[in-house]
């Protein structure tokens, strides 16, 4: 069994290989195609970065607020040096691990065994609500943009969003009562430890601040690097976070993902890729890498 899992990571980690490799090509190709006098290069720029840099600390601020919410839940907020070096780390693994599910692998570890099946619960359904927000606004806005005929040929698509939203739903709002219908002990146990825990609804606050957050600073990072507002480009943003949320991690927090994601979509909106290759980027560095290397820092001094 255990040559099995080591055999099905080593085949998962060259799957990713691959896929990574392949992005990066391609990205590499679109970066040797920029026209490098489209990028604009001002006293603005230094002003709109600033901006993206100061609204980070909103959001891990945020993301620090559904961390006290679940230690409330489980009575374990006493000890708040341990909770910070909990956060802390679930910033690391969270930006070595995939996303959705990373950040609790950090935290659990310091505390006792007997809350750490709690702690990541309570963190799963933090993620999965930051994911549902992205899958509302990508929903609406892939609807908005099929419809105004700004991209065509995809209302597959947008009946398949409307679907995972439909399910995404009753997974979190109703997804306790079903479960608890289940005979299986660990996910009926699962269920109590949701239905113990903080409101869904103040979770879903919080994520919703959260990603107003993430769309300013890639509004005001596009700003940065020459590109020209329109309100119709917050829609182009949510459909980037859309798929970005649904593409699974290969490493470092979707980096080339991420850019081969936005570069792709915002070219549908006319934006120039060497633009948003910069603005995405500056995103990554600021929002995941920074964050990451700050906390990892705060762990090993705490220790």
């Amino acid at each position: 069994m255990g040559t099995k899992k080591r055999f099905l990571s080593i085949l998962i980690l060259l799957i990713k290989g691959i896929i990574f490799a392949v992005l990066s090509y391609l990205l590499v190709r679109r970066i040797s195609q920029i026209e490098w006098k489209t990028i604009d290069f001002q006293l603005s720029t230094l002003l709109f970065i600033s901006i993206v840099f100061i609204l980070m600390p909103l959001n891990y601020y945020l993301e620090w607020r559904k961390w006290k919410l679940a230690l409330v839940a489980i009575q374990q907020l006493d000890d708040k040096s341990k909770a910070k070096n909990a956060f802390a780390s679930g910033i690391v693994s969270s930006f070595l691990t995939p996303a959705f599910s990373g950040n609790f692998l950090g935290r659990v570890f310091f505390y006792a065994a007997e809350w750490r099946w709690k702690i990541t619960v309570h963190s799963l359904v933090s993620n999965f609500s930051q994911f549902y927000v992205s899958l509302i606004f990508g929903f609406f806005s892939l609807l908005l943009l099929t419809s105004k005929k700004l991209v065509v040929g995809l209302n597959e698509y947008v009946i398949l969003a409307g679907i995972g939203l439909f399910i995404s739903s009753i997974i979190y709002f109703l997804g306790d009562k079903i479960a608890h219908q289940l005979p299986v002990f660990r996910i009926q146990s699962m269920a109590k430890i949701v239905e113990s825990g903080p409101s869904r609804i103040q979770i879903l606050g919080l994520s919703f601040l959260r990603y107003l957050v993430f769309i300013l600073q890639f509004v005001f990072a596009l700003l940065a690097f020459g590109a020209e507002y329109d309100v119709q480009l917050l829609l182009w943003i949510a459909l980037v976070y859309l798929l970005v949320t649904l593409t699974p991690s290969l490493f470092f927090g979707k980096v080339v993902v991420r850019e081969s994601i936005a570069v792709t979509v915002l070219a549908w909106a006319g934006y120039a890729s060497g633009i948003v290759l910069f603005a995405s980027f500056s995103i990554w560095l600021i929002n995941l890498l920074l964050p990451t290397f700050l906390a990892l820092f705060f762990v090993r001094l705490k220790r």
